[in-house]
């Protein structure tokens, strides 16, 4: 917790009248009318400092060039301008891989970045574009599933949500990892194949727990497209699967699908 100069100042005036660390937490709550106070480790600390510096307030403010601690800050003139000059060269590298190179400490550097130099970590966010039709879907599809759960409070006990999942070999932007450091948002774009090699999985998932993964490969395990016939071949060991399942009956349970066409061919 953040303690102000006043309450610092407080409790080593009450600590050396009583000689009492109790006193002072009491007194301390009377005076700033509060439930927390300082821990005895804390008013310690306040005593030390104060023995040592002769003050309990942060030594050597930011005009003076140090940091709370009374060690010499690393946000000089000269680092400052040593991080500019390296986002500017490399505006994607890492805090870690940077502070490495700058020979900084991540904590002081992050803090050039932001208090100094006012940049922002921008990541890449993957969206779906949706348009008005799909807009109305969504509302008409919650408006259904609100109905039905009126009518069966134990609807969502027996429905299995499914879908595949996309692997791609060639590598994929990770939004957590990919960061661009700037003070405006980056125009650039990443280039990736047309067709990536990539290897698909189909899961569903329930209270009942997951079914899967089934992956669409052929007997030599190398990957297929999603087609019709070989989305009804993982349905039947999806199918299969809710057979082996103890307290599952299958004539029961409710089965979830998007609409892409191998999902919804005749």
């Amino acid at each position: 917790m953040s303690w102000t100069n006043q309450q610092k100042i407080f409790s080593l005036e009450t600590y050396f009248a009583t000689k009492s660390y109790q006193s002072v937490q009491i007194q301390f709550r009377k005076r700033f009318h509060c439930r927390n106070f300082p821990s005895k480790s804390t008013i310690v600390s306040w005593i030390n400092k104060f023995r040592e510096h002769g003050t309990v307030v942060h030594l050597c403010s930011k005009a003076t060039g140090g940091t709370y601690s009374g060690r010499k800050s690393s946000r000089t003139e000269e680092n400052i301008a040593a991080v500019r000059d390296s986002v500017g060269r490399s505006p994607r590298k890492s805090v870690r891989r940077r502070s490495q190179e700058l020979r900084m400490t991540r904590e002081s550097l992050w803090r050039v970045l932001t208090s100094d130099l006012h940049l922002y970590p921008y990541k890449i966010q993957i969206k779906q574009k949706l348009t008005d039709a799909d807009k109305e879907k969504r509302v008409t599809k919650c408006e259904w599933f609100c109905n039905v759960l009126e009518n069966d409070e134990n609807f969502l006990e027996n429905v299995w949500f499914s879908d595949e999942a996309h692997f791609l070999l060639s590598g994929h932007v990770n939004s957590k990892n990919n960061i661009f450091w700037g003070s405006k948002v980056p125009e650039g774009v990443l280039q990736r194949p047309l067709h990536s090699v990539k290897c698909t999985a189909w899961v569903a998932m329930s209270k009942h727990g997951i079914t899967g993964p089934f992956w669409f490969e052929d007997d030599d395990g190398q990957s297929q497209t999603v087609n019709k016939e070989r989305y009804i071949a993982v349905l039947n060991k999806y199918w299969a699967s809710l057979g082996c399942r103890r307290g599952v009956v299958r004539a029961s349970q409710w089965f979830q699908q998007d609409g892409v066409i191998p999902h919804t061919a005749n």
